[in-house]
């Protein structure tokens, strides 16, 4: 499960990834080499908060034992999402890395409209991409630190029946919200050398179809000197307007 929100005026930003099976986690790259390992003995919780006065980030592994499976509600550790009519909420207190400071609050995202399709990313089931609400806003309300913001959101889910490492390279997606909708491209490089790429329109009125998708662009690289592609229109001027997570392995920017 993956949301984000935005207000990008005050340079605020949070996301929250709850994983059923962490595809970050060492420990359970580790058992996978070892043979079977059940996904729900590695879940996670990652949030990030990016702000001016300092940002803050959150990866918690979380046992079996303190997860919480039901059809419109997840928990995990001391996280909860859940589905409250049209309204996904999100309360979470977690714990910063690396020094502890206490991360805690809520969300409250509410979608234009629940789209939902599934996606194949890796061309055999095995991977399964659903923007459910690619078109929403969402007010954000933090006990520590204390901060409130509201804007655009974005909230979708990843599922699969293996490693992602089997499939894929590497990936990136992106996503742009104009007027009364909001276009979304995924691009996947897979292991056997094939690459695959997605492209959606959503509107508000709850349609969304296949769009053709723009020339890929490079960016500078991140500080972990991670490649940082993304897609625009011919003769677009593209730049990084902030940066909302540089980590070794994986980055997100507005």
């Amino acid at each position: 499960w993956y949301l984000d929100v935005l207000d990008p005026q005050r340079g605020l930003g949070l996301t929250v990834i709850v994983f059923v099976g962490s595809v970050f986690s060492p420990r359970y790259f580790a058992a996978r080499q070892r043979g079977p390992a059940d996904p729900l003995d590695f879940c996670a919780v990652n949030v990030v908060l990016e702000r001016p006065g300092g940002d803050r980030f959150v990866m918690t592994e979380v046992a079996r034992a303190d997860v919480a499976q039901a059809a419109n509600h997840l928990r995990v550790g001391a996280t909860t999402l859940r589905w409250e009519g049209d309204t996904l909420a999100v309360d979470f207190a977690e714990r910063a890395a690396p020094f502890g400071q206490r991360v805690e609050g809520s969300v409250r995202l509410t979608p234009r409209h629940v789209f939902g399709p599934r996606i194949d990313l890796s061309g055999d089931g095995a991977h399964t991409w659903s923007p459910i609400a690619p078109l929403a806003d969402a007010t954000v309300t933090l006990r520590h630190p204390a901060v409130t913001f509201e804007g655009p959101a974005y909230h979708d889910m990843n599922w699969g029946s293996a490693p992602l490492e089997q499939h894929f390279a590497r990936w990136h997606w992106a996503r742009a919200r104009h007027g009364d909708g909001a276009t979304v491209i995924y691009d996947t490089d897979r292991r056997d050398g094939s690459h695959g790429t997605v492209g959606l329109r959503f509107d508000a009125d709850g349609s969304h179809r296949p769009v053709d998708v723009p020339q890929a662009v490079s960016l500078p690289s991140t500080g972990w000197r991670l490649p940082r592609p993304t897609r625009a229109p011919a003769g677009a001027t593209v730049q990084v307007a902030q940066t909302l997570l540089d980590a070794p392995f994986y980055n997100r920017a507005a």
